[in-house]
């Protein structure tokens, strides 16, 4: 396991190993104390870390303050846990953790934030929202990277743009562009659309049946319509990057 662990938890590992240099032996929970410090400590986790992080997670109590101090109990088993202050601030941070941090983790953390109204045909309203990968870490990936010794770290990478929640949804931004631009793109970059000019019904009636719609109208009495011509519009694709938190170390 610890071939698996990197390097910058080097510094945890040398004191456990200094105490089985000395002729300490690591048994029971100790060595599982010990075993869970060098795992939670790094984003690598080999097998050799199920038994001692499953120890460490199914460590549960009743008020989160209550688990916290029972996983630094069991923490603290580790002898090396309070050779110097580094460590025992290291045993003090990682016995609040609640989970894990992964890059997954970060960029399934999704902001939402409320940018306005909009009133449909019936006169309902109803608020419109804006999305992005938040910039900012989970509580877990904020712990782990502040650690005295760890091997966490990660970058954002995106813009911090808001996106709305079409748009969010679709996966992509879309730029209004020329038929010869849009002939131009890769087939994944196109989008085209058809919008609607209203126009009088003698006009309608000379459109063929593709080039235009109607829309109805009812107030109870009477049934009124509008008529449209349908007209292409291009566009272009602009995917929304959604990986934005990334591994600084890579």
């Amino acid at each position: 396991m610890m071939k698996k662990i990197l390097v910058s938890s080097l510094i945890v590992i040398s004191a456990i190993s200094s105490m089985k240099a000395n002729g300490e032996i690591l048994g029971g929970d100790a060595g599982l104390a010990c075993e869970a410090i060098l795992c939670l400590s790094s984003p690598a986790k080999p097998s050799e870390c199920s038994r001692s992080l499953a120890r460490y997670f199914g460590i549960s109590l009743s008020k989160p303050h209550k688990t916290a101090q029972a996983r630094a109990n069991f923490l603290n088993q580790c002898p090396a846990s309070s050779m110097t202050p580094e460590m025992k601030q290291q045993v003090a941070s990682l016995s609040k953790l609640t989970g894990y941090c992964t890059e997954d983790e970060l960029n399934a953390n999704i902001e939402k934030k409320k940018i306005g109204t909009s009133t449909n045909d019936y006169g309902f309203t109803q608020y419109l929202y804006a999305y992005r990968v938040s910039p900012k870490m989970t509580e877990n990936c904020r712990i782990l990277t502040n650690l005295n010794y760890s091997d966490y770290a990660f970058k954002y990478t995106c813009n911090q743009q808001f996106y709305n929640e079409v748009d969010w949804r679709n996966g992509y931004t879309k730029e209004e562009i020329s038929k010869g631009a849009f002939d131009s793109l890769e087939e994944n970059l196109r989008l085209e659309e058809e919008k609607r000019i209203e126009i009088s019904f003698l006009e309608w009636k000379k459109l063929p049946p593709s080039e235009r719609t109607t829309q109805s109208f009812d107030n109870g009495d009477k049934t009124f319509y509008k008529y449209y011509k349908l007209e292409p519009i291009y566009f272009k694709k602009h995917f929304i990057k959604k990986d934005c938190w990334v591994d600084a170390k890579k």
